[in-house]
């Protein structure tokens, strides 16, 4: 597939509807995912910044001391975003080649119409020594949110069942899968970062949902969960993966 393929097409109009209701209520503030991936980006955000799906703009709004062009196709979003800002798709990015030290996409792949274009597209657009900040939710899942999908689906989620469990998703990444594709576009993988574990996956999907019933509004919890995850990481399963990736010194 290419950008302008109909498939592709088809599969982003479909995303851009979805955020356009979305983003309709913009975050005043990072919630507990934000905060937790927002920790692995910081020391990594080096000026000229791309956000490419930049959505309502939180990620200038919080690192407002940095230029950030944020890229979203939705321009719902784009309007509470600070500028500089663009309409784009992360297939076709507005962007003049080799202009970003860093991209960041988190939580785009997996809405693309074609994944292997975005990332050939990010790699274009970024200069040799650029730097690609990108995570992308996984398979298979942290307990507690396999849980919830059983409790809300009455089945257990698996990729055969996406749609039914997590709807808003074109698809999910086994790691292995991310990283091959990764290279396969031109991008080094230099830091992996399994995201999203027991801990935090039990405050997200049971704790911050008891707290919304118990007072009438979210308390954040789940950030708090992520230092916990830490401690055994190598034997947890994991939710999301962020991975910090270099251009690579073959181009593909």
């Amino acid at each position: 597939m290419t950008e302008g393929s109909t498939e592709t097409r088809v599969v982003n109009d479909r995303q851009r509807q979805q955020f356009d209701g979305l983003w309709s209520e913009s975050r005043a503030r990072p919630l507990s995912p934000d905060r937790i991936r927002y920790r692995v980006w910081a020391e990594h955000l080096r000026e000229p910044i791309v956000e490419v799906g930049s959505g309502d703009g939180l990620l200038a709004r919080t690192f407002s001391s940095l230029r950030i062009l944020s890229i979203d196709q939705s321009t719902v979003g784009l309007s509470t975003t600070p500028p500089p800002r663009a309409v784009g798709t992360m297939e076709r990015l507005p962007v003049r080649s080799g202009y970003a030290r860093t991209i960041v996409a988190t939580e785009v792949l997996e809405h693309t119409g074609d994944p292997l274009a975005a990332l050939e597209e990010c790699a274009r657009i970024a200069r040799p020594d650029g730097t690609l900040l990108l995570s992308v939710p996984t398979l298979p899942v942290a307990g507690p949110e396999a849980l919830a999908a059983r409790w809300r689906t009455g089945a257990w989620p698996t990729a055969d069942n996406l749609a039914t469990w997590d709807p808003y998703h074109e698809r999910r990444y086994r790691t292995e899968e991310l990283l091959a594709q990764l290279w396969q576009t031109g991008w080094e993988p230099a830091e992996v970062v399994p995201l999203f574990g027991t801990a935090t996956t039990a405050l997200l999907f049971l704790g911050e949902p008891l707290t919304r019933k118990l007072f009438g509004r979210t308390v954040q919890l789940a950030h708090l969960g992520d230092r916990l995850d830490r401690l055994w990481t190598g034997i947890d399963r994991h939710s999301d993966v962020a991975v910090v990736a270099r251009r690579s010194r073959t181009t593909p």
